[in-house]
């Protein structure tokens, strides 16, 4: 007789989850219909009707659902696979003459459903964040090989999972309801626990039935860890589920609640949560009226739904709440509620009411104009909304012209209606093809509509040169049908767009069709290698799209090997996307390569998310435990870190840093005093300078500084009193980490040095330790490392030269040239190491290191002073072939100008300036918003206003559905298949909460960056961010915003100097003239020290994130234009350039000015002596139009008084065609190139008047 087959049988949860699995659950929204037969097939027309009254039943809470019938699709393929086997085992059952122990047909086919391959294969490959359109950034968790590996066996597949949950355990915990049903319990368990390990907090945001896996002390423990982070978050919520409702007495929560209703936002008051409180008397119903009223200042863009509470309010405070709201949309701070959140004031305001509202704000605020729109045409007559929409027109409001939805919309409502006569239609029509291309690109069929073939073709051929090249391919075929000549001129078009920047995007417009099948792989594969030619940094932002060209993970890892010899920095700065293509061991290597140098060292700290993800945490704390003492001020710069080590290791590796560098943790108190580890700054001098040890190797600098620093109070000087110190510091800890400081102080005179050369000795022997650490083994040959300070700079200049490959030997007397030109040798070593594998790099630097040993750098810069020299120069395309060589020995001669000017400035220049330091640096900001063509930066601050209001909204209304579960689910506690829907959808709405919550924290991070670009005078002159009708209350001090945007932006840390350095110049003004002198350079120190005298920039010898451009300035066609003040102290500098124009005629081209002072006096003294020089030399004199203002417009360069700017003839540029640099960075070309090749265009000539 036939065995009958064993029946395994599972949990309870175990079968319901399977269940899940061998349904096909329509998953749209938060509804999940599924069809009762395991093995049924539904038709196209099935699909649409299911979808449909799916659609109804969830609407108001749906999400997208375009994926809908792939999903279906794949799930059903999996049943098909499964088909043999659940047939044969439920064949198996029915032949039976009863049900096996009470289990039913069903339920056996269940528990016999086995491992499935297929459909592991398919959850690991979901193990990313779904797709969004235009979406670029790279999340996969796994590659293809890992996923063909992990799905082959359980074992296998909760191996990879638990490797998933160690380096990113959300990924993995978020999907848990998708891969729990084809495990046993204690394997998904594991999982978690290793996730858990990693990161407590995903428990409450991730797991849709917490008690499924936690005890009831395992949960209280991890929702009081959760109020204590936030007590309006997911946590505090979590009090109302019904799992949880045992957990904390009444008393419990009622301090909880009322704890986060007094930091309460009006969102967080939504109708569920309060009547349940009311409900179980935590919350008097007379308590909600005062609440409300006194969480409304608080709010930030939107207030959410008043009209359920109002029920709680008496007349008087009826009016009360009237006065709050009213106030909250006409404010004119950053939390001003916005005009498109109108909703509010409908629940309480008479119609009267609502349109007098609406005037007052426009008034106010007329860029909300557009974005209000709706509520304006529902309250307002047709007659006041043409009258507001003409004012628009006349003042061309960038809201209006934005070209996103809700300026389409208001812009397809006044051309297609008759609000307007057709004279106005038109100008709406040539204000957005001629003040708003890119815009224009956006809305092309409302652009041109209306004209005749000839004249469309004509406006959209207008916009091509205008609009920013990223959305003309975006929006290619919008637009490239009005353009004659078919195909053939379509492709030169789009080929010239593609060429015109370093970008990737043309990748992604290839493979969505954007670019209208013109090209063939082919061809795009060769625009790939011309773009890396260029550079690869931008790749990283189009990493989906390259990945999906290439054809998959072991062709992106191909390119990505290859970006990591050209961009190695960019590379672990962008590391979180392609974290899962690298081994442990791969990424411990390839930090470990590049951290050699500050530079390399710097890009880790900034990208430790993604390889801090693939490493454990003793792992990541072995790594920056031995970097500690070499790149200190990089730990205290960005204590981002802090997460990934070990929390019993945190406050003692933060508190070695402030030990090893004290200076530095004064330098970034404000961020190093959050983590409790330092008290105060008194604290720091006192460590510092009881630290004999470290104080000995230079006691003149540092007894000094530690005597003065407290009792300084011209914040200027106090901050250039610590970047000294710093440095001081930085060179004493390299010397101790290299054990040299027995050889320092054997060229220690017995009493000392004086402070000069304190200060060079520990510069000397700084470079030996950067040798020692570079090449031990090399370094270990050297003999001797001097007796006095003398023979140490002939020794050091002696190992410069063998590093380099020179046979020669060196003299007193020419390591006193080099240490007399360039006063120090800790740029130049700093700035070698970093390239002393790069060939061309090294060609320039050995060129340049020996003209300055034998004091002929004039020479090796500018060639012999002859005819034959400059032919050879000319030849080589360094130089313009018109220039003559009258005009040549003009230029390589530094000409000085003495002048006399007030430097102070007014706060109007100080907001420009800080302004316009932001806009010169958006590449290193890297945030959207500078993406963004034609849009005023007032406006953006209001859009990210508006869009955190919209996240709050999302937030407030997931919060109010989960209230509503809960509820749901105590009403419905006895019944498990409801139980199991509900708790599906918490789980489903907890990962949305946790995506808008991080969406929450970069808008505000770029909220914060437009508060600096729309800085006001007044703000300058208070030192903090005003808020209030009248700008009267302070919020936060200018410097503390300054300082937090370093921290959470450190690859900008330049940029956030140099504000600060505006705002202490500002302060610190004595309204009387000064003696300056304003030189066209050609000082070698000058020219290696451009990236961080006056101002820090990107090409900071040390870790400048462009510095590998930074050799081009040594072209016999580059000087600095310098300012010094009659200190003798650099406060501005510019490049002054000799290009060629279009007839090849030699010109003069002055980029823009650094400067430590934003004064108008800086301005004119640099032009003065520019065009002082333009004169000597019979040249013109030109600069570039500043890329845009603060309404995001290409407008003219600021212009000081004295001097003119003319436009130029319609397609006239100046010309640079060579370089001896393999890269050169022009600020007005866009910046990196290639070879010295580039074209300046948007000139203005300057002239006097």
């Amino acid at each position: 007789m036939e065995k009958r087959p064993v029946i395994v049988h599972k949990t309870r949860e175990q079968r319901l989850a399977q269940q899940r699995l061998a349904n096909t659950e329509i998953k749209l929204g938060h509804g999940y219909p599924a069809t009762e037969n395991p093995l049924l097939d539904l038709s196209p027309r099935e699909l649409r009707d299911a979808l449909h009254q799916d659609r109804i039943a969830t609407r108001g809470y749906s999400r997208s659902s375009e994926d809908y019938e792939a999903f279906v699709k794949a799930l059903r393929q999996v049943r098909r696979e499964q088909a043999p086997q659940i047939k044969t085992t439920a064949d198996q059952a029915r032949a039976r003459t009863e049900e096996p122990q009470g289990v039913s047909i069903r339920e056996a086919v269940l528990s016999s459903v086995e491992f499935s391959s297929p459909l592991a294969t398919k959850v690991l490959d979901n193990m990313e964040y779904p797709s969004t359109p235009g979406l670029t950034y790279l999340n996969r968790l796994f590659s293809e090989q890992q996923v063909k590996e992990g799905a082959k066996s359980e074992a296998s597949f909760v191996a990879l999972l638990r490797e998933g949950a160690a380096r990113k355990p959300s990924d993995v915990i978020r999907r848990i309801e998708e891969f729990s049903g084809l495990l046993p319990e204690e394997a998904t368990r594991g999982i978690l626990d290793v996730a858990l390990a990693k990161d407590p907090m995903i428990a409450l945001t991730y797991l849709f039935r917490p008690n499924t896996f936690y005890t009831e002390a395992e949960r209280r423990l991890l929702i009081e860890q959760g109020l204590e982070a936030d007590p309006r978050g997911t946590a505090a919520l979590s009090l109302f589920y019904y799992d949880n409702a045992g957990l904390f007495t009444d008393e419990e929560v009622r301090n909880y609640v009322h704890e986060a209703c007094l930091k309460a936002l009006p969102n967080d008051f939504q109708a569920a949560i309060v009547q349940g409180l009311i409900r179980r008397r935590i919350l008097q119903s007379s308590e909600v009226p005062v609440l409300i009223i006194a969480s409304i200042p608080r709010a930030q863009g939107s207030l959410g739904d008043v009209s359920e509470h109002l029920k709680f309010f008496s007349d008087e405070q009826r009016g009360d709440l009237k006065e709050a709201i009213r106030a909250a949309y006409t404010r004119d701070d950053d939390r001003a509620i916005q005009l498109w959140t109108f909703d509010p004031a409908k629940a309480v305001f008479t119609k009267e009411e609502q349109a007098s509202l609406i005037y007052e704000i426009i008034a106010k605020k007329p860029d909300q104009i557009a974005r209000g729109w709706e509520a304006m045409r529902d309250v307002l007559d047709p007659d006041e909304v043409g009258a507001l929409a003409r004012e628009a027109i006349r003042t061309k409001n960038k809201e209006f012209f934005h070209g996103d939805h809700y300026s389409e919309a208001v812009l397809r409502d006044l051309l297609h209606g008759d609000i307007l006569t057709p004279a106005e239609k038109r100008q709406i029509q040539d204000t957005l093809i001629f003040d708003f291309p890119t815009s224009a690109v956006f809305i092309i069929d409302l652009a041109v509509e209306g004209r005749s073939p000839t004249e469309q073709e004509a406006a959209v051929r207008s916009i091509i040169p205008e609009a920013m090249s990223l959305f003309l391919l975006e929006k290619a075929p919008s637009w490239i049908g009005y353009i004659s000549g078919g195909p053939d001129v379509h492709k030169t078009m789009l080929d010239d767009i593609i060429s015109r920047e370093n970008d990737y995007a043309f990748i992604r417009c290839y493979l969505n069709g954007a670019l209208g099948g013109l090209f063939s792989k082919e061809e795009i594969e060769r625009h790939l290698e011309d773009q890396q030619e260029r550079g690869v940094t931008r790749a990283f932002r189009e990493a989906t799209a390259i990945r999906e060209f290439l054809g998959g993970d072991d062709q992106l890892r191909g390119f990505l090997d290859h970006a990591a010899i050209i961009d190695p920095y960019g590379l672990v700065a962008s590391f979180d996307q392609f974290s899962y293509l690298y081994t442990p061991e791969e990424t411990k290597g390839f930090i470990e390569d590049i951290a050699d140098n500050e530079r390399g060292f710097g890009a880790c700290i900034d990208g430790i998310r993604g390889w801090g993800s693939v490493l454990t945490k003793e792992d990541v704390f072995q790594f920056l435990d031995q970097y500690k003492a070499r790149y200190t001020e990089r730990l205290l710069s960005n204590l981002h870190w802090w997460e990934h080590v070990p929390p019993g290791k945190r406050r003692a590796l933060l508190g070695d840093c402030i030990a090893i560098n004290p200076p530095a943790a004064l330098e970034h108190f404000n961020e190093v005093s959050r983590f409790d580890v330092i008290q105060s700054q008194e604290e720091i001098v006192s460590m510092g300078s009881a630290n004999d040890v470290l104080v000995a190797y230079a006691p003149i600098t540092l007894r000094e500084f530690y005597n003065d620093i407290l009792r300084t109070t011209d914040r200027a000087s106090r901050r250039s009193m610590i970047i000294d110190a710093k440095e001081v510091y930085t060179s004493i800890n390299a010397i101790r980490l290299a054990n040299l400081s027995a050889d320092f102080n054997t060229i220690r005179p017995k009493d000392g040095f004086i402070k000069a050369k304190e200060e060079e000795a520990l510069a000397i022997f700084y470079c030996f330790a950067l040798f020692k650490q570079s090449d031990p083994e090399r370094f270990a040959q050297i003999s001797t490392l001097g007796e006095s300070l003398e023979e140490s700079r002939v020794i050091l200049l002696q190992e410069i030269t063998k590093r380099m490959g020179l046979s020669r030997e060196i003299t007193a007397t020419q390591a006193q040239r080099f240490f007399s030109t360039m006063g120090t040798p800790g740029p130049f070593t700093l700035y070698y190491l970093q390239y002393e594998k790069s060939d061309r790099h090294v060609g320039v630097l050995k060129g340049l290191f020996e003209a300055l040993l034998d004091g002929r750098f004039n020479e090796w810069k500018f060639g012999q002073r002859n005819d034959e020299a400059l032919e050879e120069l000319k030849e080589a395309q360094l130089l313009p072939k018109l220039l003559s060589n009258k005009q040549y020995d003009t230029w390589r001669t530094d000409d000085e100008t003495p002048l006399s000017e007030v430097l102070d400035s007014d706060a109007s220049a100080v907001s420009h300036a800080i302004r316009q330091v932001i806009i010169d640096n958006q590449d290193h900001l890297d945030l959207e918003l500078f993406d963004l063509p034609e849009t005023p930066f007032s406006q953006l601050l209001n859009q990210a206003r508006e869009e955190l209001t919209k996240v709050g909204v999302q937030l407030g209304a997931i919060g109010t559905r989960q209230g509503e579960l809960g509820r749901l689910a105590r009403a419905k506690h006895d019944d498990p298949s409801d139980r199991e829907a509900i708790d599906r959808e918490l789980a489903d709405l907890r990962v949305q909460r946790t995506a808008l919550q991080a969406l929450r924290d970069k808008l505000a991070l770029s909220r914060d960056i437009l508060r600096l670009l729309t800085l006001k005078p007044q703000e300058v002159v208070e030192g903090y961010l005003l808020e209030g009708d009248e700008l009267a209350k302070r919020s936060e001090p200018l410097g503390a915003l300054s300082d937090r945007l370093s921290s959470q932006l450190p690859r900008a840390n330049f940029v956030f100097e140099r504000i600060n350095q505006y705002l202490l110049g500002f302060q610190s003004q004595t309204g009387t003239r000064q003696r300056l002198v304003c030189t066209d350079s050609s000082d070698p120190q000058v020219t290696l020290e451009i990236g961080d005298k006056p101002v820090a920039s990107c090409q900071h010898y040390s870790h400048g994130s462009h510095n590998d451009c930074l050799l081009g300035y040594f072209d016999a066609n580059s000087k600095m234009i310098i300012l010094r003040n009659a200190n003798g102290n650099l406060i501005s500098r510019a490049v002054f350039r000799i290009l060629a124009d279009p007839d090849g005629n030699p010109s003069l081209h002055i980029e823009r000015n650094y400067s430590a002072v934003a004064a108008e006096g800086v301005l004119k003294s640099v032009f003065t002596h520019a065009h002082k020089k333009a004169t000597a030399m019979g040249m013109r004199l030109f600069i570039s139009q500043q890329a845009q203002n603060e309404q995001g417009q290409k407008v003219t360069a600021d212009i000081p008084s004295g001097f003119e700017a003319r436009e130029v003839p319609e397609g006239f540029q100046l010309t640079s065609f060579a370089s001896k640099a393999p890269k050169i960075y022009v600020d007005s070309a866009g910046g990196v190139r290639s070879q010295g090749k580039y074209n300046i265009d948007n000139l203005l000539e300057l002239k006097t008047y």
